[in-house]
């Protein structure tokens, strides 16, 4: 697992690069350490991108386990923000998409992209 944080203050922005391999713990390790950031704020938009190649080992049920820990840990201050999901491999791409379904309620705006260039057009 690997994951490449850069926050952006002047952007209001937090990219989050995952690669090698991603699981249930490696997002919540990810977003404890967002939490933890002394530069993240609450509010800030999020990309997050799994680079190709990338060994998902994520269920559906992973993923709704996911959109509820985010729930608890960003939604509860009630800000808006934008969530961009980035991912090119066609299995990854499909499980961004199931957490996007299981986020529906959630006070974020939330698309799923193929190219981080376009996540990033939507993000400004």
């Amino acid at each position: 697992m690997t994951v490449n944080t850069k926050v952006n203050e002047k952007k209001n922005l937090i990219i989050h690069h995952l690669a090698d391999s991603i699981s249930m713990c490696t997002i919540t390790e990810t977003i404890e350490n967002t939490l933890a950031n002394p530069k993240y704020k609450i509010g800030m938009d999020a990309i997050w991108v799994v680079e190709a190649g990338t060994a998902v080992e994520l269920s559906s049920e992973d993923a709704q386990k996911i959109s509820e820990v985010a729930r608890n840990a960003f939604d509860k201050n009630g800000v808006s923000y934008k969530l961009a999901l980035v991912a090119s491999d066609d299995f990854a791409y499909g499980m961004t998409r199931v957490y996007e379904g299981w986020s529906n309620d959630r006070p974020v705006s939330i698309n799923t992209f193929r190219k981080i260039e376009d996540a990033l057009a939507w993000i400004e």
